[in-house]
């Protein structure tokens, strides 16, 4: 799992502070040895200048409970800072919770303004079909009626043959007895 951007501060300074404690411990090893050598040298010094004699200062030295005390006030420290940069303010909080409320009412405002296009594009889409349909049908319509007119007009009857006229005449005769057997 990836660690996170504070995760990984605090991590590198958790190492920063151990390899630091490493170094105070091999140091103090080093001094302690280095002490040691001077304390002989001192002791050999000193027998062999009885006369002047010196006063050594010593650095008070820390016992291992100061030690402790010390690395836990310091972790102590660590864990504070690193939870007061994770606090955030309610104003912060606040104000993120506004920007997220006006994005989704944007996204909203946006889908429906998108519905309503696609419905009108919609309505005009059949709109247009039934205009057109209604145009079809008025055109044969007017069609028929002209055939109608034309049919029943004095030229188209001195026009039409005799052996024609009396077919229709026949249809005719016999359409209207269908009808009556059929409705009457």
């Amino acid at each position: 799992m990836p660690l996170t951007e504070e995760q990984r501060k605090r991590k590198n300074e958790l190492d920063r502070l151990r390899r630091l404690r490493i170094k105070e411990e091999k140091l103090k090893k080093q001094s302690e040895e280095v002490k040691e050598v001077e304390t002989t040298e001192e002791i050999t010094e000193e027998k062999e200048i009885n006369e002047n004699t010196e006063i050594t200062i010593k650095e008070p030295q820390e016992s291992e409970e100061e030690k402790r005390k010390k690395l836990i006030a310091d972790k102590r420290r660590e864990t504070l800072a690193l939870a007061r940069a994770k606090r955030v303010n309610k104003s912060v909080i606040r104000d993120d919770s506004k920007k997220q409320l006006e994005e989704l009412e944007k996204r909203k405002n946006e889908e429906i303004e998108k519905i309503r296009k696609e419905n009108e594009a919609l309505k005009n889409r059949i709109i247009n079909s039934k205009i057109n349909n209604i145009h079809k049908v008025e055109k044969q319509n007017q069609k028929l009626i002209n055939k109608q007119k034309e049919q029943n007009s004095i030229d188209y009857l001195a026009k039409q043959s005799y052996a024609e006229k009396l077919q229709n005449k026949l249809r005719e005769q016999m359409y209207s007895r269908i009808i009556a057997d059929t409705f009457g």
